[in-house]
């Protein structure tokens, strides 16, 4: 995992969070191979990290079909950037939380 999905990782369990599983796999049925969140939490919540890499014209395509099958398997994906992690924190732990249906016992940050 990125030095940033390490930070994502941690501000969530920091807040009171469930832990969550770290490179989760998940089978895409229809094209026959796994695919891989970030983070995952059991409800099911996938949580990613965009870095630069996910910026290219080409990567963003992908991306969006990644999301929607994976929405379309009855996942929530919540996607956040550098910008996310630097200026919001606060509003990632709400916005997981809520996902998660679990209040953070601490305040957020």
């Amino acid at each position: 995992m990125s030095p940033p999905g390490t930070r994502l990782r941690l501000l969530l369990v920091r807040a009171g969070l469930p832990r969550p599983e770290v490179r989760h796999p998940v089978l895409d049925d229809a094209r026959r191979r796994a695919v891989w969140l970030d983070l995952a939490s059991p409800a099911p919540v996938g949580i990613e990290y965009e870095g630069a890499d996910h910026t290219g014209p080409d990567r963003v395509l992908r991306d969006a079909t990644r999301v929607t099958r994976r929405v379309d398997a009855g996942w929530r994906i919540y996607r956040y950037t550098r910008l996310d992690l630097r200026d919001e924190p606060g509003r990632i732990v709400a916005e997981i939380g809520r996902a998660l249906d679990h209040a953070p016992t601490s305040g957020t940050p």
